[in-house]
């Protein structure tokens, strides 16, 4: 995204914990949890639009730590969208699709969320908190994402290719289902929405439904390594893990039209991210 929207805008990058090389930006520490520091930010760079992505995001963190999730998650939005009414500035909060509880997929924006974990009630706070405050809001719910990490600790797919590299086996759940986007696509359609903003409610999805057992099997396809690496397991197997949907797929054709842009089905992501390691 910082690649994508400095090709054509100033952006500045903000990370706590993990600064690294973002091509298209310039960088600054910044605690979510400081609403002098977040204001001060603000208001020093003048932004005509926050895109809102930090969030403290691992659903078992949240789960075992549910006032610091609070105090990330609603409070340190609370102090972005209130910088950014303040500023006058658009705010794109990245929220997730599992705000839902799964129980009737594919979810447009106007279906109810009933968020099952902490971490999916501190988003569903959050995103009442920038609506309210903020009149220029657009929220994206972004659903299962994956493309290569450019800074920081690595990601799902990240740790998915060096595990299935080194010979390890990779447990991946089968009976749960998102609508996995590639983030080369995310990116896109965010930097085009950037152009014309609307306010409301957008599902940032995928164009297929698929579980992430499916999608190991997809990347053993794409990436010349062994699928028998990769192990299906249930939910119910792996105790310790905060509540998730059984499907929380969503449906993005609301933001395709809006933006022009239908994203990759993942065997194309995946292609694509197999072009970008040669």
């Amino acid at each position: 995204m910082a690649a994508r929207l400095g090709s054509s805008h100033a952006v500045l990058g903000t990370f706590f914990e993990s600064e690294g090389l973002l091509p298209g930006c310039r960088q600054q520490r910044l605690d979510l949890r400081d609403p002098d520091a977040v204001r001060e930010t603000v208001s020093s760079y003048a932004p005509e639009l926050v895109i809102h992505a930090g969030a403290l995001a691992n659903p078992d963190v949240c789960e075992r730590t549910p006032d610091l999730a609070r105090a990330v998650n609603v409070e340190g939005t609370r102090a972005v969208a209130e910088a950014a009414a303040e500023r006058g500035a658009w705010l794109f909060y990245v929220s997730t699709d599992l705000v839902f509880s799964g129980d009737c997929p594919p979810y447009r924006e106007d279906a109810v969320p009933r968020p099952l974990s902490v971490y999916a009630k501190t988003k569903v706070e959050a995103e009442a908190v920038c609506r309210g405050l903020c009149p220029k809001t657009a929220v994206l719910r972004l659903s299962l994402g994956y493309g290569w990490k450019k800074s920081g600790p690595g990601a799902f797919v990240d740790k998915l290719y060096q595990d299935l590299r080194a010979g390890r086996r990779a447990k991946l759940f089968q009976d749960r289902f998102r609508s996995a986007l590639f983030l080369d696509d995310a990116a896109e359609m965010i930097a085009r929405l950037a152009e014309k903003p609307a306010a409301g409610v957008f599902h940032l999805a995928g164009p297929e439904r698929i579980s992430r057992f499916r999608f190991g099997i997809l990347f053993c396809d794409v990436f010349g390594l062994d699928a028998g690496l990769v192990e299906p397991v249930r939910m119910e197997d792996m105790p310790g893990f905060a509540p998730r949907p059984a499907d929380c797929s969503l449906d993005g054709s609301k933001l395709w039209a809006l933006v022009g842009v239908r994203p990759r089905k993942v065997v194309d992501g995946l292609r694509r991210m197999r072009e970008a390691v040669k």
